[in-house]
């Protein structure tokens, strides 16, 4: 089973819902490489490893993408809610101090 985006771009997304890291990179928008540093770094998506290929699953990629989308100062005004609030990242870690 395959998925069409809208640039025409093609990926490949076996049954149980899983994309090799190379899709997932095109899926995403990401570089290969930093999918590779977030697998290293311990952050980033979930994946899994079977043999030496690193596997992610769809509905991850959809919810990084849905993280993705940020809401201007007028349509958090409509809604009611604070237009100075800030929306973190789920990769954003405190920051530690030199020691």
């Amino acid at each position: 089973m395959g998925v069409t985006i809208k640039n025409k771009l093609s990926i490949r997304v076996l049954p149980d819902g899983r994309v090799s890291a190379a899709d997932a990179a095109t899926y995403t928008g990401l570089s290969p490489k930093t999918l590779a540093n977030w697998r290293t770094g311990g952050v980033g998506l979930r994946w899994i490893r079977v043999g030496r290929k690193a596997w992610y699953y769809l509905k991850d990629l959809d919810s990084l993408i849905a993280q993705g989308i940020r809401e201007t100062t007028d349509s958090r005004a409509a809604q009611g809610k604070s237009p100075g609030a800030r929306q973190t990242s789920f990769l954003e870690k405190p920051c530690q101090g030199i020691r």
